[in-house]
């Protein structure tokens, strides 16, 4: 915060960028990782002084639920019993709807769904 209120420091900020003009950013896109280093842009440096921090507090949580993400989930008990052995599950097991017409459906007389919207 350098000092400064959270109010201070955001209009700081803002007012201390020029990434919003398109030259400025195809101008550090042209001149690559050297260029954005040398920047004196405020949200760059902003930017800078948070990236190692943070990536160091998201290492071990990333770490732990990219492990679970690589491990095959198809043979999965509970895809087995709900989809059968040739069927991948749906991530939720919420209804999909498709292409069409948008319908309504009663249950026992009552109308759950209007059918239109």
């Amino acid at each position: 915060m350098n000092g400064k209120s959270p109010a201070d420091r955001a209009a700081e900020l803002v007012s201390g960028t020029k990434l919003a003009d398109v030259a400025v950013r195809r101008k550090l896109a042209a001149g690559g990782r050297d260029a954005i280093e040398k920047s004196d842009d405020a949200m760059i440096k902003l930017a800078q002084l948070v990236d190692q921090p943070s990536r160091a507090v998201r290492k071990p949580t990333t770490s732990k639920s990219r492990s679970r993400y690589d491990k095959p989930t198809a043979k999965s008990p509970g895809a087995v019993q709900s989809r059968g052995e040739n069927n991948f599950p749906d991530a939720t097991f919420t209804l999909r709807l498709a292409f069409g017409q948008v319908r309504g459906y009663s249950d026992q007389g009552r109308t759950l769904a209007p059918g239109r919207l």
